[in-house]
Order: C-alpha cells, then sequence, then structure tokens
C-alpha cells in the first residue's frame, strides 16, 4: 500500500487532521497554538480471513515552546476480505481512511486535547 497523499503514511494523518482542522474553521494564521505528531505505529494486515488495521500517533500541542498536550491516541479496525491480493489489497486501501477518522475522533473527544488548542 501506498499513501494516497504521496510520501509517507505520517503525511496522511497530518493531512487529514490540517483538512479537518481548516473544514471546522478551526484553524488562523494568528494561531499561539502548533500541533505536531509521529506516526508510531502503522499497520495492516491482510492476512487470510479476518483482516486488520491499528495506527497510533503521539500528538503534541505547543504554545509557544510550552508543551500542553502530548498523548498517544491508536485506533483499530476491522474488515472482511478476500485471500486474493486483487481483492484484499483494495480492501485494505479502503479500510485506511475510516482508521485515521476514529483516531482524530479519540483525539477530539479528549477533553485535554480540547482544552490545550482553546
Amino acid at each position: 500500500m501506498r499513501s494516497p497523499v504521496g510520501g509517507p503514511f505520517g503525511a496522511y494523518v497530518s493531512n487529514a487532521l490540517a483538512t479537518e482542522l481548516a473544514l471546522s474553521d478551526a484553524v488562523s494564521p494568528d494561531a499561539k497554538v502548533e500541533i505536531t505528531g509521529a506516526l508510531l505505529k502503522n499497520d495492516i494486515d491482510a492476512a487470510v480471513g479476518q483482516r486488520t488495521g491499528t495506527v497510533s500517533v503521539r500528538f503534541v500541542v505547543r504554545r509557544g515552546e510550552r508543551v500542553v498536550y502530548d498523548s498517544v491516541k491508536t485506533a483499530s479496525d476491522h474488515w472482511n476480505s478476500s485471500f486474493m491480493g486483487n481483492i484484499a489489497i483494495p480492501a485494505a486501501t479502503a479500510a485506511y481512511p475510516h482508521i485515521i477518522q476514529k483516531l482524530l475522533a479519540s483525539l477530539y473527544a479528549d477533553p485535554l486535547f480540547i482544552a490545550s488548542v482553546h
């Protein structure tokens, strides 16, 4: 599999976060907050039978030089698929955005994250 946005999968997570924040009108050029992250786990298992995927990211929010939020979020999902590569790989590719959505939803649901960006 390859990242849908090109480059590493960390760029995919970054792009998804930036897009969602922009769509929610939560981005300001005057903001004093910076959100960074590190992709810790990016595992898609397309073995025969039940397919699974897990993504973990360490999110850090800074206000100036001060870290105001530092947490690891993990999301997983599973799906059924064929043992044939021409079916299994597209199924895994289609499942990946859902895992990222779950990951970001867990970030947005964290009251400490919400407090750190307000």
